[in-house]
């Protein structure tokens, strides 16, 4: 006869997952479908704004790094009037 577990036990042949291998699953998701939403937003007017004040706040300071090219494929294309010039 098997042996009883206690309650919240893993039974026998059942993984165990680190904490922090979780947490850092369930992270990567919520940024995955953060920048989902934004990229599939129906509203332009708002991903040209988030362009507009990530650079006035300095947050994309060359429009070659690899800052820029994450903010490229999560919010799309800037507006020619909101991004910064080359080189800068």
């Amino acid at each position: 006869m098997p042996e009883a577990l206690a309650p919240g036990q893993p039974q026998s042949g059942q993984g165990h997952v680190p904490t922090l291998v979780v947490f850092g699953a369930e992270a990567a998701a919520g940024v995955l479908a953060f920048a989902l939403s934004i990229r599939l937003c129906p509203l332009p007017a708002i991903r040209e704004e988030l362009w507009m004040r990530l650079t006035a706040a300095g947050m994309l300071p060359a429009a070659t790094g690899p800052r820029w090219r994450l903010a490229s494929l999560v919010l799309g294309r800037p507006d020619p009037a909101t991004a910064p010039e080359a080189g800068r």
